[in-house]
């Protein structure tokens, strides 16, 4: 069990940092609403897990690790637009913008809420029109 809370540290520590970049490069809201949607969705799929008498301490301790995952995920995004922001600056390309940070971002935390509503609707609060919405605009950012 030592082997799974190593890695879950490390990955952690990454995770932070990852945040950290992302706060710098001003994009600090977007960072605290995919957290706050990682922990409710954590949150609602322990709770629909506990209803269903499906709670399994190693599926949730995975779960939370492919949640910080998808920190490290939005921080490398935001660093390929820093490197290519520093890139035209200092050799004078013309190349357009790129979103990369902005779009992880945005879908993460789409699909964290998708995966919300999908909990809520294991416990019994379902609302089938937000989560029709939130896929669409997924697809959209997916596109």
């Amino acid at each position: 069990m030592y082997y799974y809370y190593y890695y879950a540290e490390r990955v952690g520590l990454a995770a932070f940092a990852c945040a950290i970049a992302l706060h710098l490069e001003g994009k600090a809201v977007l960072v605290w609403l995919l957290l706050a949607f990682s922990a409710l969705d954590w949150a609602t799929g322990v709770i629909a897990a506990f209803k269903h008498d499906g709670l399994d301490s190693r599926t949730a301790f995975w779960g939370f690790v492919k949640k910080l995952c998808g920190f490290i995920g939005v921080g490398v995004a935001v660093g390929i637009d820093v490197l290519v922001s520093y890139g035209m600056e200092r050799f004078q390309l013309d190349f357009p913008a790129t979103p990369f940070g902005l779009l992880a971002l945005c879908y993460l935390t789409l699909s964290e809420a998708i995966s919300i509503l999908e909990n809520l609707g294991e416990i019994g609060v379902d609302v089938p029109f937000l989560k029709l919405a939130v896929k669409a605009m997924r697809a959209k950012i997916k596109e």
